[in-house]
């Protein structure tokens, strides 16, 4: 699972996703303002039925950032919760890239994925950790 993978739609658009990483395919599943707020919502009263003080429901709060929601989703339910939601079969993949951003010139750090048919470019929170996931997943493949 990676949480929080952002795809440029436009000069000042984009798409935040979480990144579901299989034995089988990479899923982008979508996260709408709606899903967000109400991700959010759920986690807060949830941390308050648990009987957690404001920190822990602040804490709960930020762990719906991780995407964690997807852990025990099936493929076909994470794609069929919204129709922007798209998968990769890792046997399209040819490379993927993951680059660590740079201070001094404020550039994030980011993953590009080159399948057989095209490119997509995503920004990433933490390179490192990204890399360390897909590498154990597709090997070689990630550089």
């Amino acid at each position: 699972m990676v949480g929080m993978v952002t795809r440029k739609t436009g000069v000042f658009s984009s798409e935040l996703y979480h990144l579901v990483i299989t034995d089988k395919r990479l899923i982008f599943a979508l996260q709408t303002h709606e899903n967000q707020v109400s991700d959010v919502k759920q986690a807060r009263e949830q941390a308050k039925k648990e009987g957690k003080n404001l920190l822990g429901q602040i804490g709960a709060q930020i762990a719906t950032r991780s995407g964690d929601k997807y852990m025990n989703g099936t493929p076909e339910l994470i794609m069929a919760e919204n129709a922007k939601n798209f998968a990769i079969d890792l046997d399209h993949i040819v490379k993927i890239s993951v680059f660590h951003g740079d201070f001094d010139d404020n550039a994030p750090d980011s993953l590009e994925i080159k399948t057989i048919t095209q490119k997509l470019k995503f920004t990433i929170s933490n390179a490192y950790a990204v890399q360390k996931q897909l590498k154990s997943i597709l090997g070689s493949k990630v550089h």
